[in-house]
């Protein structure tokens, strides 16, 4: 049988977008266990329900994951009809974040041990990126413009 999920998460550039819908689309074979063909809405529905242990931003993910694939199945005439058009995600409800206090702030930028080190605390300190968007930035991105950093945050923002 040819293997419709790599074609799939291929039409994703983000290789974290692939990993996170390639784990939701396992989830959801490991539970039901028919082929593509065989897979009714009563088994997606009864999957979904296996769902509640994870975040409401696991579910919606895995759901979100899902209804794609059998979408892009059925643009592409593998299915005929998409069992997963009328599945529901759940409303995500993000935790509260704490931020960080002046003095826990002032802490780390004293633990800095060189001028490297304090920029990058301060910078993630001061503009709310995210970790992986500081990790992301690279010199040439701040000596393209030393008067303006420019970052693309998640989303492609």
């Amino acid at each position: 049988m040819k293997n419709y999920k790599q074609t799939f998460l291929n039409t994703f550039s983000s290789k974290k977008t692939q990993i996170s819908y390639l784990q939701g689309i396992n989830n959801m074979e490991e539970y039901v266990q028919k082929d593509i063909h065989d897979i009714k809405r009563i088994d997606l529905v009864e999957w979904k329900n296996t769902l509640k242990h994870y975040s409401t931003a696991t579910q919606a993910l895995y759901i979100k994951a899902i209804k794609s694939y059998f979408k892009f199945l059925e643009e592409v005439e593998i299915l005929s009809n998409n069992p997963a058009s009328k599945l529901s995600a759940p409303r995500v409800v993000n935790k509260p974040k704490d931020a960080l206090d002046r003095e826990t702030a002032l802490k780390m930028l004293n633990v800095a041990k060189n001028p490297r080190d304090k920029a990058i605390i301060a910078l993630y300190l001061s503009t709310g990126i995210r970790v992986q968007e500081l990790i992301d930035i690279r010199y040439q991105d701040y000596m393209s413009d030393p008067q303006h950093l420019t970052l693309k945050v998640k989303g492609g923002k």
